[in-house]
Order: structure tokens, then C-alpha cells, then sequence
């Protein structure tokens, strides 16, 4: 009898023992969100200015070998990670960085629900950059996670003119987009700035977006490719360049909804970045995804905000707030919270 009343005990406390830890997590979670913030904000009142989303050779999107740094890689003063900083080298490419510094995992770029090892591998860079500490230096192939990505709109289109997208599409990060608070018109507290980019084993890719299928695989392992990133590299598909290594990148979208799994897998398309000469190279796959065709409408594609948290995700607004939005948010108002400039009257609702 005593043995029956303490189990029925064990099960009633366990699930306020662990919705005590999921709450703990979320509140980290929340603060580290709370950090970005601080450090954009610190960032923009340096330069009166965002950071953009990347430093490229501009028309070159689609080059490995044009990235300098990350949004992240230029925000570690911010975070109190000046040693860190001054060890990356900004006049040399992502790649000739040291492989120490690519592979120190940073705490708060990590969310406490996500169950994974905080570093990823890729052969395929360790035998293009051997990592070395002494010229000729090489990244190697060993990089710390993030789990936090940047908002890049309601598109997945990159390409060489990221401000001559949509409106109604655009926000506040891409690849060589200068953004300062002036030009989020929608307003900082209606707009995302960040949101949780998860990389645990549930969340595995897909190539496509609109689809739920077929799930992709490493090619070198056979094992289901999963949505993960690293916060070191300037580029979507960096790690990825030559390896069918899919994954996620530091950018997030709105194209498909929050939470929607399998993930599609972040790529630029390569060469068909330059609008010149590609009249799709800014077009996003938003508008009529089409599951049927090799693209939907446009080249390239994004991963979107996927959580670990129960029923939703943490996502950083422009001024610095954080809010939990519910997967089942509405869809559009959903696509509105992330872009800069739409002009809908939107606000995040309470949860």
C-alpha cells in the first residue's frame, strides 16, 4: 500500500516537476533573446544603424568564397565577447577564419530546450580549410551552433538587390541590407527582429516549400538531414557549398508557418542571384507555392522559426521586447509581424 501511494505520489508530482524545468528553459530562453536585443541595439546606437545580414562581395551572393562575417560574428562585442571578436580577422573571408573561433560555443546563442550537440561538422570543409591557427589559416570543418535566427520577411528570395523586394515581403535582415530603426515603418514594436531557429533531431528538412516531403538525407551518412546552423559563417548555405550537407541557415522566414515540420532547407540557388539577369532572382516562393514544380515561384529558399517550447516559439521584437506567439497564430498576421515596411496594422497578441 505504502509502495501504491508513493508511485501515485511520483505521478502527480512529475508533470509539475517538469513543467517547472519547460518554464525554467523558457524564461533562459527568453533572456537570451533579451541579449540579441541589447546588442542590436547597442550596434545600432554605434553606427545609427542594424547590422545587415552579412558581409558579401556584392553580386556575388552565390560565391562560398565571397562571405566575410555573419550578423552574429559582428555583434560579439555586444555580448560581451570582445576577446572573441578581436580574433576574428574582418578583412578575411568567413573560411581563413581560426578554427578556434568558430568552434567556441557561446551559451546564449544556444536555447536551452534544444537537445543536440552545440557543434556541427562538415568533412568536406575540413578538407577544403584544414584547420590550421597559422597562415595560411583554415576554418576546418567544425562549427558552434545558433539557435536564434534573423528575420528576413515573408520571402526566401536572395538576390543581389535585397531592397527591391516587395514591401509587404521585406524585413529588417538580408545579406548586405542597411537598415536603421527610420526604416521600419511598420513600427519596432510590430516587427520581428529574431526569432528560435531549433536544430534538434526533430527537426528535419525538406527540399521544398509547401511541401512535408520527401525528408532529406546526409549524403554521407545516410542519417535525416536536420535544420541546424551555425552562427560563424557569412553565407545560407555556407558549410553546405559542394556537399549536399542540407541544413538551415541564419536566416528565418515567413513563407510557411511557424513550427511547420519537416523544415524547408535554407539555399541560394547558385548564379541566379544577379536581378540583371534574373527576373526570378528576388521573387519568393510566398506567393503560389507550388509543390509540383522544381521551384515554387522563385530560385532560392528559407528556412522558417520552428521552437521547442510547447505550442509556440520566442521571437524578438525590433524594440527590444520578446514575445511567445502560438503556432496557430493567424497566417497573415504572422507574415505581417515580420516584415519592416507592409503597412498593415498589425501587433503581436498577447499570450
Amino acid at each position: 500500500m505504502v509502495i501504491a501511494i508513493i508511485g501515485v505520489l511520483i505521478g502527480l508530482l512529475l508533470p509539475a516537476v517538469q513543467a517547472a524545468r519547460e518554464a525554467a528553459r523558457r524564461a533562459q530562453c527568453r533572456n537570451n533573446l533579451k541579449q540579441f536585443g541589447l546588442a542590436l541595439h547597442g550596434y545600432h546606437n554605434v553606427y545609427d544603424v542594424l547590422p545587415p545580414g552579412g558581409l558579401i562581395n556584392p553580386g556575388k551572393i552565390g560565391n562560398n568564397r565571397s562571405a566575410f562575417m555573419s550578423t552574429s560574428a559582428m555583434l560579439l562585442p555586444y555580448f560581451e565577447q570582445q576577446n572573441l571578436g578581436s580574433l576574428y580577422d574582418m578583412s578575411e573571408l568567413w573560411e581563413h577564419q581560426r578554427p578556434s573561433v568558430a568552434k567556441t560555443v557561446i551559451p546564449l546563442f544556444l536555447c536551452p530546450s534544444d537537445s543536440k550537440d552545440p557543434l556541427m561538422y562538415s568533412l568536406v570543409m575540413e578538407l577544403d580549410y584544414p584547420p590550421s591557427e597559422t597562415p595560411p589559416i583554415g576554418v576546418g570543418g567544425t562549427f558552434a551552433v545558433l539557435d536564434y535566427i534573423y528575420c528576413k520577411g515573408a520571402t526566401d528570395a536572395f538576390c543581389d538587390r535585397p531592397e527591391a523586394g516587395r514591401s509587404d515581403e521585406l524585413g529588417i535582415f538580408d545579406f548586405m541590407l542597411i537598415n536603421g530603426f527610420r526604416h521600419i515603418i511598420d513600427g519596432t514594436s510590430n516587427t520581428m527582429a529574431m526569432g528560435e531557429g531549433a536544430g534538434s533531431e526533430r527537426w528535419t528538412l525538406c527540399g521544398k516549400p509547401g511541401t512535408t516531403g520527401p525528408e532529406l538525407l546526409y549524403e554521407f551518412t545516410g542519417r535525416k538531414a536536420t535544420a541546424v546552423q551555425a552562427w560563424l559563417p557569412g553565407q545560407v548555405n555556407a558549410i553546405a557549398h559542394r556537399t549536399s550537407l542540407h541544413m538551415g541557415g541564419q536566416f528565418g522566414c515567413t513563407v510557411e508557418p511557424l513550427n511547420k515540420t519537416p523544415v524547408t532547407e535554407s539555399t541560394i540557388a547558385e548564379h541566379k542571384a544577379d536581378r540583371a539577369k534574373n527576373p526570378l532572382a528576388c521573387v519568393s516562393n510566398r506567393v503560389a507555392p507550388l509543390p509540383q514544380a522544381e521551384w515554387a515561384t522563385g530560385f532560392h529558399t528559407c528556412s522558417g522559426f520552428r521552437s521547442n517550447h510547447p505550442s509556440g516559439g520566442h521571437f524578438l521584437f525590433a524594440d527590444g521586447s520578446v514575445q511567445f506567439l502560438n503556432e496557430q497564430i493567424d497566417f497573415i498576421l504572422y507574415r505581417a509581424l515580420s516584415t519592416r515596411g507592409g503597412g498593415e496594422p498589425a501587433s503581436a497578441p498577447n499570450n
